[in-house]
């Protein structure tokens, strides 16, 4: 990005992608704005510069920083990129948010997303019963539409914090159940077509085609991105990001080297995976 590019985005001023920071002064709000971007359309946010009085402050922060304040706040992980710009012995920072792949991102567990220029909240805290229970308890399970808090954006509904936690043992049951539910479907669809196809060999090709096709989970697409920011990742990099076991990151990194879509490197502890 040039001093022009920056020039540009001053002129049209803040709106629903774009936000301006003289300096972080509060991290609870630089990681509300990068949440609400992320579940909206994505965008920047520039550090450094004072957009009233156009001042040049500048801002020593780095993409180490972000990835930790990311990482240690915001669910799923973010992978925020950086661009610098030096302008008279000043440095300026562009955060750029893509839009969500895996949505909705939550910060320290509450979900905001960005209209005009200010973050709100569109949904209510962050749910934090397992997935297989809800299957299990139907009746019981809770079910929350996405609606604006217009007169109280910031209620904190204090019923959904007695949920249980999440333990790894959890995590692995939730995918497991993911799986099998998305097989079931999968199965349901596949088979009919091959039946109506067995008379028709044109056919039969497009729907093997079809069927061949890789298929990644939420976690797995999230990793892709993470990789165009980033060199590699290996197996800690990928709990600590995704919050699952050992044997889980195992096994969704060898997935994806086995579908072509990352090549690894070294061995035992230290291999590391990178695109191919």
């Amino acid at each position: 990005m040039e001093w022009s590019d920056v020039l540009n985005y001053l002129q049209a001023g803040e709106n629903s992608t774009t936000k301006f920071f003289t300096s972080i002064r509060s991290e609870d709000v630089l990681g509300s704005v990068i949440v609400g971007l992320y579940n909206a359309k994505g965008g920047c946010i520039f550090v450094g510069l004072d957009v009233k009085n156009f001042h040049l402050i500048g801002t020593n922060i780095d993409q180490n920083w972000v990835d930790s304040f990311v990482q240690a706040h915001c669910t799923p992980f973010i992978s925020v990129r950086l661009e610098f710009i030096h302008k008279n012995d000043k440095t300026i920072v562009c955060m750029a948010i893509p839009e969500g792949i895996q949505k909705p991102a939550y910060y320290k567990n509450q979900c905001y997303r960005l209209q005009d220029t200010e973050p709100y909240h569109p949904l209510l805290e962050k749910v934090t019963t397992p997935l297989f229970q809800l299957i299990e308890t139907p009746k019981e399970s809770i079910c929350i539409e996405e609606t604006e808090l217009s007169e109280s954006p910031h209620i904190d509904l204090t019923l959904l914090s007695s949920q249980p936690d999440l333990t790894e043992e959890t995590l692995d049951l939730d995918i497991l159940t993911t799986e099998l539910l998305e097989l079931s479907q999968a199965l349901q669809t596949e088979e009919p077509l091959k039946k109506a196809a067995s008379a028709i060999p044109e056919l039969k090709l497009s729907i093997s085609k079809v069927s061949s096709k890789p298929s990644l989970n939420s976690r797995q697409n999230q990793v892709l991105h993470y990789l165009k920011d980033h060199p590699q990742i290996t197996n800690k990099n990928y709990r600590a990001l995704y919050k699952v076991s050992h044997k889980t990151a195992h096994l969704e990194l060898v997935d994806l080297v086995a579908k072509g879509y990352l090549v690894s490197q070294g061995a035992g502890r230290n291999t590391a995976y990178v695109l191919s």
